[in-house]
């Protein structure tokens, strides 16, 4: 029986951002809302610039749209993130229908992501936002990949379609070191519902929950958090390069 362990760390190479911190004010709302019954207000205003929890999905089939939206929201500031790309993100997203002829219920489809990641790069050309987007597949996701390597330890980040629970799955890779790498798991588990070789992360909201071997992470085993055998692996290297705008 392989224990899983429940890590509280900061990590200053990937610690992205800064604490949102909502303000209390009484009187005037400007940018805010009133609670009823309360003389007090929420404001919004100095709050634009932040970066913002990364999320989970709503269901049993998003991880795709869940994972495009958590790199955005790492990569750039929320008054930065365009409703117009939100709306896109979803719309190309869950393709795929089971053999019951549901839609969206196989998930997100290959030729969806990269019709996707397409998309955002022209987009994204369009209004200036600096975001890059390319999609991977085989032998380009590998252990010895400079190119994964160096984007994501200049702040990129890798979105990587994984093995898990029998299934593939889409997670967001934030960092990778010597010995690790570090990843954003958008399906919500708690942390004794598994017993596999990886680790939680309960302090990076920003940045990670799951800490995993990189020798697991990047093998060809179809166990859980590996990218598996190299012929069927896909995912998508996104970064920015800045073009003056905050970020």
């Amino acid at each position: 029986m392989v224990l899983i362990r429940v890590f509280s760390i900061g990590i200053a190479s990937v610690s992205r951002g800064h604490s949102a911190q909502l303000q209390s004010t009484t009187g005037e709302v400007n940018s805010g809302r009133t609670i009823p019954g309360q003389n007090t207000a929420v404001s919004l205003k100095g709050d634009k610039n932040l970066k913002i929890p990364l999320n989970y999905q709503r269901s049993e089939y998003d991880c795709v749209p869940t994972t495009f939206l958590n790199a955005l929201s790492y990569l750039c500031d929320r008054e930065e993130i365009d409703p117009v790309i939100i709306k896109a993100i979803y719309r190309h997203s869950l393709d795929s229908r089971d053999s019951h002829g549901n839609p969206g219920k196989r998930g997100t489809s290959e030729q969806a992501v990269k019709s996707l990641a397409i998309w955002v790069n022209e987009y994204s050309r369009k209004i200036g936002l600096g975001i890059h987007c390319k999609f991977l597949s085989t032998k380009k996701i590998t252990l010895e990949s400079s190119l994964i390597t160096t984007r994501v330890n200049l702040g990129g980040v890798l979105l990587a379609c994984i093995h898990f629970a029998g299934s593939y799955h889409y997670v967001l890779v934030t960092g990778l070191d010597e010995h690790f790498a570090y990843v954003f798991d958008p399906y919500y588990r708690t942390v004794n519902s598994e017993e596999q070789e990886f680790d939680f992360i309960t302090s990076q909201p920003l940045n990670m929950n799951r800490r995993v071997r990189k020798e697991v992470f990047f093998g060809v085993e179809s166990q859980p958090y590996a990218l598996g055998e190299v012929s069927k692996r896909e995912g998508v290297l996104m970064y920015r390069e800045k073009t003056g705008g905050a970020g």
